[in-house]
C-alpha cells in the first residue's frame, strides 16, 4: 500500500471493526434475548450499540474528510514544493553561471506548459516514491514541519535536476541516432 492511501485505509479498517463490532453485539443480544437474560443485561447490550453507532458517524463525518483533506493538502505541498525547486534550480544557474542563460531557461521551460504538466506529475511520482506523503503527518523521527519541507525541497531539487538531465540526454541521444542513420 502507497503511503499516501494509509491514512484513508486506517479510516475504512475503523469503519469496518465497527461493522464487526456492532454485527458481534447484535448476535450477542440475539442469544441473551433467545435465553431469557436479564432484559436490564440486554440493554446494556443496546447501549453499547448506539456507542458503536456514534463511533461510526464520527469516524464518517470527522475522520474521512480529514483524511481526505489531509491528502489534498499534501498533494498541494507536494505540488509547490516542486514548483519552487524548478524555479530556485533555474534561478541558481542563471546567476552562478550566467554563460548559461539558455540552459536555465531550458530546464523552467521544460516543466512548463502541457508537456511541463507531465513531467512535473512524473517528477511528483518520483519525489512521493522517495519521500512518501505520509511525512507531512506523522513522522518517526519527531521533525518539524519545516524541517521536513526543507528535506523535501532538497530532494525535489536534486530530483529535478536529474530528470531534466536525463530527459535531456535522451533527447541528444536521440538526435544523434537519427544523424547517424542519414
Amino acid at each position: 500500500m502507497d503511503a499516501e492511501t494509509h491514512l484513508l485505509h486506517i479510516v475504512e479498517l475503523l469503519n469496518w471493526r465497527a461493522d464487526q463490532l456492532e454485527g458481534s453485539l447484535s448476535e450477542l443480544k440475539r442469544d441473551l434475548n433467545a435465553s431469557g437474560t436479564d432484559s436490564e443485561v440486554v440493554s446494556t447490550i443496546s447501549k453499547s450499540r448506539k456507542h458503536v453507532e456514534v463511533l461510526r458517524m464520527d469516524i464518517e463525518k470527522e475522520l474521512e474528510p480529514e483524511a481526505e483533506m489531509s491528502l489534498k493538502m499534501a498533494h498541494h505541498i507536494t505540488n509547490k514544493i516542486i514548483q519552487d525547486a524548478v524555479d530556485r534550480l533555474a534561478d541558481k544557474v542563471r546567476s552562478q553561471y550566467p554563460q548559461l542563460e539558455l540552459a536555465a531557461t531550458m530546464l523552467r521551460l521544460f516543466f512548463e506548459g502541457p508537456e511541463g504538466d507531465i513531467k512535473r506529475k512524473e517528477l511528483e511520482t518520483r519525489l512521493k516514491a522517495e519521500m512518501g506523503l505520509d511525512n507531512f503527518g506523522y513522522n518517526d523521527d519527531k521533525l518539524e514541519f519545516e524541517e521536513i519541507v526543507e528535506e523535501y525541497e532538497k530532494e525535489a531539487e536534486q530530483l529535478a535536476l536529474s530528470f531534466a538531465m536525463e530527459d535531456a540526454k535522451k533527447m541528444v541521444d536521440a538526435c544523434f541516432g537519427v544523424q547517424a542513420e542519414k
